[in-house]
């Protein structure tokens, strides 16, 4: 993937290239996330809600949305559409 100046990023796919298949300290470490906050769900639950508003505080008043997405991938496309509407808005 490039940006508009030629640069290269890597977009990665899955978790695997990143932290192996199965490591036992990989596996121990999301078990106790998980336990805490999954954020890779289409439902809602109180805890992700107070996550976003704890998040959110962290932010300046023109930040004050926030999306949860299951990929990369999603992440980009929902990104696109959300710039192109806004250039449809100000058009």
């Amino acid at each position: 993937m490039y940006d508009a100046y030629g640069t290269a990023f890597l977009d990665a796919y899955n978790n695997i290239p990143h932290v192996g298949h199965s490591h036992p300290k990989v596996v121990k470490a999301g078990q106790i996330q998980m336990a805490k906050l999954n954020t890779n769900t289409r439902y809602l639950y109180d805890v992700l809600n107070q996550y976003a508003e704890k998040l959110l505080s962290k932010f300046p008043p023109s930040l004050n949305k926030v999306f949860f997405v299951t990929s990369g991938s999603e992440a980009n496309d929902l990104a696109i559409r959300m710039a192109k509407n806004i250039l449809e808005i100000l058009i």
